[in-house]
């Protein structure tokens, strides 16, 4: 190569510069490409061998699709074509939406002095919404075309309905291929078979090693409306639950107590409504503020009250009724709970007890879901049990294993069990580190759900599945993990993927693009090319890291930020944005919080952070837990908290895998190792091990988790021996 390289400077210094000759007509090829098949090739090579150079654009703008990563893509296209000349890979930093005439002007400058086709199939030219629109200078509709149909008859029936002013040339895909598709590959993998006459072989063997596209569906989840209605009524509102009077009584309510009880004029209520269009009540509950002088008239035990007034360090909210049905929804009363909770918040109390005003809610499954989120009997009469909770800088849980557990195991009864039992385990643990504190624990389903009314009212949609297909003015830009694999209902969605990078040594981080996609403003300029107003969402806004990193480049590329919607707000949040100029809304409001977090995170192989590697490894991650690092975010650097919450977190990941596990070899008959990780779970996790240290693909994850637990204790031991105590 030396050699090679020194004659073409001798020969360039004698002759001057010279390029390789351009064909004068080239086609740009547009496609998501996942994968890239060898239909897709074959369409290529023929338009290459008619004389074109072939430019394939990996397409970004099919936003409904379930993809792989761009980066991914890329490279199994690289592989692809590599035997290939004439064909080449379009920039990833020049985005080009074929329905933006802005970018197609774009397109057609960078090919100025040529001749300009694009190829795309038959049916995108009847059905894409692009070539549904008003034709206007450098729109779809006059660009030269080539047009692919798979059958020869739809080339004479479809050519004359096309709505192209430029010219057309239409090719036929060769019978052979019109078979291939990525959803008969898809099925194929799922099923381990041979595909190497659908791809070629090269990326049949990069895609089995990798694992990719296993149980993974074509397209994105999107999100449904819930059989379920939260109204919150305010003190003075009449609420009715006559209705139910009969189911109540059932239960064990006294009817009459609870029905003066919501009459009363400074009561707030929350009803929660089930059932599709034939609602009715399933669950409800009501409060009221106490003021300090009342306390002894209410409980009738001067050292409650005083513990009350001692404690309650602002408002207190009296829960006076609390009431769950049994219905089929999982979780109900943690649901109503939450939403009480929030409501109180956000009207500012700072302290609530529950004294139900009838013997019916003190039942013991009500008293479970209270112990659960932090409250804890401040009486001394065992008769007459007063529950309480601080709700002064509440700690905020948000429930998230079974987002990132793939369909089928995500409703599997055993794994479900499992997760259930793990979140109970966490908050337990909590309740022992933070006694009296209250214990916000968020269901993801609800949140999404709120996320997603609060984003169709902003763009004047329905949350029901619009049979026209009629979609809001608005993009809607999920910027964090939760909600980047979904789409809102009636809403153009496409998310913005980005991630937290800790430094090795842990020292800070950064907020950089998730691994394996493009480059954060490249997604950035994507989002451009949708020529949309966005609103940006996710599940959580309080430091506002991301937001602090995403919002530079979103001004540069002059992106229109319509509105920043979240599931939960922080009083933190709402200065910050302020400050920023940004407008945003959260389903929920708390004015402020002490911790946080994602309960995926906690868990190795689950979740977690990125880590820069010592080699510059980005596929590795870190949990905040021992004995990975060490941490001050829980206990206020109480060793044996710390240690508490690091054991929980591993045995609720063990519990979590091990249930994987056996589900796996029982449906698939094969077992569950770190190589099929990916299969059922849609972002594996892989904790940092060192420089020269790896990870034996054959070995289950569990295995790996209980060395894990059993090296924590060693530590904790030794640190007993060196005259440390632990409370056992």
């Amino acid at each position: 190569l030396n050699h090679i390289y020194r004659f073409v400077s001798e020969y360039q210094s004698e002759v001057g510069p010279f390029e390789i000759p351009q064909l004068k007509k080239a086609a740009f090829f547009p496609g998501t490409f996942d994968p890239f098949s060898l239909g897709h090739k074959a369409i290529a090579a023929t338009i290459r061998d008619m004389g074109f150079e072939v430019y394939l654009a990996i397409d970004e703008f099919s936003w409904s699709k379930k993809t792989l990563p761009h980066m991914l893509r890329k490279a199994i296209l690289a592989m692809t074509i590599a035997d290939e000349e004439g064909l080449y890979i379009f920039p990833d930093d020049i985005s080009i939406n074929i329905a933006n005439p802005h970018d197609l002007r774009i397109l057609s400058q960078l090919f100025e002095g040529r001749e300009l086709y694009v190829a795309v199939g038959s049916d995108v030219v009847l059905n894409a919404s692009s070539y549904k629109k008003k034709p206007e200078p450098y729109s779809i509709h006059s660009f030269n075309h080539l047009v692919f149909a798979r059958e020869a008859q739809q080339l004479d029936e479809e050519g004359e309905n096309y709505p192209i002013t430029g010219k057309v040339i239409q090719l036929e895909l060769q019978k052979y291929y019109e078979d291939i598709s990525s959803t008969r590959i898809r099925e194929n993998i799922d099923l381990g078979r041979d595909i190497s006459s659908l791809i070629d072989p090269v990326v049949q063997n990069y895609v089995y090693d990798k694992n990719y596209y296993a149980r993974e569906p074509a397209y994105k989840h999107v999100l449904q409306a819930r059989e379920m209605t939260i109204d919150v009524y305010e003190p003075g509102e009449r609420c009715d639950i006559g209705p139910i009077r009969e189911q109540i009584r059932e239960e064990g309510y006294d009817f009459s107590q609870l029905n003066e009880y919501f009459s009363h004029p400074q009561v707030r209520k929350i009803v929660i409504k089930t059932g599709g269009d034939k609602q009715s009540i399933s669950a409800f509950a009501a409060a009221r503020r106490m003021r300090t002088h009342d306390l002894l008239e209410e409980f009738s035990n001067d050292k409650t009250a005083a513990h009350i007034r001692k404690n309650s360090g602002g408002g207190i909210a009296v829960i006076g009724a609390f009431y769950a049905d049994k219905t089929d929804i999982s979780n109900l009363r943690q649901i109503l709970l939450t939403e009480l909770l929030t409501e109180l918040l956000a009207c500012d109390y700072a302290y609530a007890v529950y004294h139900p005003v009838c013997k019916g809610g003190m039942d013991s499954r009500t008293l479970r879901a209270f112990k659960k989120q932090g409250f804890v009997d401040i009486s001394d009469d065992p008769d007459h049990p007063v529950y309480a909770v601080d709700m002064r800088d509440p700690i905020v849980i948000f429930r998230d294993v079974e987002t990132v557990v793939k369909a089928p195991l995500n409703k599997n009864p055993r794994v479900q069990r499992a997760m259930n039992e793990a979140h109970d385990r966490l908050l337990n643990c909590f309740r022992k580190i933070y006694p009296e504190k209250l214990l916000l624990s968020f269901n993801t389903s609800a949140v999404h759900n709120k996320i997603a009314e609060l984003v169709a009212r902003d763009n004047g949609v329905s949350t029901e599945p619009d049979p026209l297909r009629r979609r809001g003015p608005y993009l809607t830009v999920p910027f964090g993990k939760a909600l980047s694999d979904v789409v809102v209902p009636n809403t153009v969605t496409k998310a913005l993927r980005t991630e937290k990078y800790f430094n090795n040594d842990l020292s800070g981080f950064t907020i950089r693009e998730l691994p394996d996609y493009q480059t954060l403003k490249d997604q950035v300029k994507t989002l451009k090319s949708f020529d949309r107003p966005v609103i940006l969402i996710d599940d959580l806004l309080h430091s506002g890291q991301r937001m602090r990193n995403i919002d530079p480049i979103l001004r540069e590329q002059e992106v229109q930020v319509h509105n920043v919607i979240v599931g939960l707000l922080t009083g933190n949040a709402q200065d910050k944005m302020t400050a920023r100029g940004r407008q945003a809304e959260g389903a929920y409001f708390i004015p402020s919080i002490s911790i946080w977090l994602n309960e995926r995170d906690c868990y190795p192989f689950i979740g977690g952070d990125s880590i820069d590697g010592p080699e510059g490894d980005d596929d590795v991650s870190i949990n905040l837990t021992l004995p990975y690092t060490s941490f001050a975010f829980v206990g206020n650097n109480d060793p044996d908290a710390i240690y508490e919450y690091s054991l929980t977190c591993l045995e609720n990941a063990y519990s979590i895998l091990k249930a994987l596990e056996v589900e796996y070899q029982r449906t698939f008959e094969k077992k569950l190792t770190l190589h099929r990780l990916g299969a059922v779970l849609i972002y594996p996790r892989r904790p940092l091990l060192g420089g020269g240290l790896g990870y034996d693909e054959q070995v289950a994850p569990s295995v790996y988790v209980e060395n894990d637990i059993r090296w924590l204790k060693r530590l904790h031991l030794k640190r007993g021996a060196a005259g440390m105590t632990r409370e056992k």
